[in-house]
């Protein structure tokens, strides 16, 4: 199977790359390790608001998967799913990456894979598995299935004050529960919590830490939570969600003889390309001096990349700079 452009990843990054790239004329496809697109937005938190997407407002991470996936569309990507990165070798005709799906054949390599391959963490509390997954969830779907249950969501970061606030508001019964009194979020959402806390919408723990859980049959009643001088107290639980970060495997590119810094792939950050000119990289798997980790930044990323590996690697095509209000989008209508 040959291609212009192979993208390794299909979070938000790796599919607007697949637009950046179609719109510079550039057949590409895309393969992630997951059996769904979206990356965490879709694994994690797929009805998490984001608020820092230019023109929403507010979006779910689900929705803006969605949009970005009608968005792609009209280029007609062949997507893998459930493929990982296999082996890789580079000849005078490009790239050649061996994956279940068969070989895949691409001038280009566009890496886009945020942290990497992950999995939620487990907190280490006994019979925790006993549990899942109907009573401890590591990701939220529907936020409306929780109306009138009593969630306790363990945790001090963003995810932790970000579900707190989204599942208090469809009605659920939270509680906060930190082991320091301190929380790592943003403040805009810090000073939301102060308002639900003052109202005694949500219920905060803190320095505590869940300890035990206790209920029938599988079915979560309570847990108990302890402080550091050991005292503990039970409170009720239906739904009890960690929100301790994820484990994430080790990027397989060191061995592809990419320049690489604390495990992220060092690019130029005005091109995208990486210590090897016939591989990029975009989004969160990116380092360079002053490197934001945003949705956004790696949007740019992904424009940047694919007008430079157009001009650099496809010069025998005639290559010319125009806006999308003046070229449109194909396939569709103006």
């Amino acid at each position: 199977m040959n291609y212009d452009v192979i993208i390794v990843g299909a979070g938000p990054v790796g599919l607007f790359t697949v637009f950046a790239c179609g719109m510079v004329g550039l057949r590409v496809c895309v393969l992630d390790a997951l059996h769904h697109i979206g990356g965490q937005c879709s694994a994690l938190y797929p009805k998490k608001p984001i608020y820092d997407i230019p023109g929403y407002p507010s979006i779910l991470a689900g929705e803006l998967v969605e949009s970005l996936a009608r968005q792609m569309s009209p280029f007609k990507p062949d997507i893998f799913l459930n493929t990982p990165t296999g082996r890789l070798e580079q000849s005078v005709h490009g790239w050649h990456m061996y994956t279940p799906q068969g070989t895949l054949n691409g001038r280009v390599i566009f890496l886009c894979t945020g942290p990497g391959a992950f999995t939620p963490k487990r907190p280490s509390i006994p019979g925790i598995q006993e549990f899942e997954p109907e009573n401890v969830l590591y990701r939220i779907d529907d936020p409306s299935k929780f109306f009138g249950k009593h969630v306790v969501i363990a945790g001090g970061g963003d995810s932790a004050v970000d579900w707190s606030l989204l599942l208090c508001e469809q009605g659920a019964h939270v509680s906060l529960v930190h082991r320091r009194d301190t929380f790592r979020a943003q403040e805009s959402s810090l000073i939301r919590l102060q308002n639900y806390l003052t109202t005694g919408k949500i219920k905060l723990f803190t320095p505590y830490q869940v300890m035990e859980l206790k209920g029938m049959k599988g079915y979560l009643d309570k847990v108990r939570l302890q402080n550091d001088t050991r005292n503990s107290q039970w409170i009720p639980c239906d739904i009890l969600v960690p929100c301790f970060g994820l484990e994430v495997q080790k990027s397989p590119f060191e061995s592809w003889g990419i320049a690489m810094e604390a495990g992220m792939i060092i690019t130029q950050p005005t091109t995208s390309q990486t210590s090897n000119s016939s591989i990029y990289a975009a989004g969160d798997c990116v380092t360079y001096p002053e490197k934001l980790k945003l949705i956004m930044t790696g949007f740019t990323e992904a424009v940047q990349g694919a007008h430079h590996l157009r001009r650099t690697h496809f010069s025998e095509r005639t290559y010319r700079f125009e806006h999308s209000t003046s070229v449109g989008v194909p396939n569709m209508s103006q």
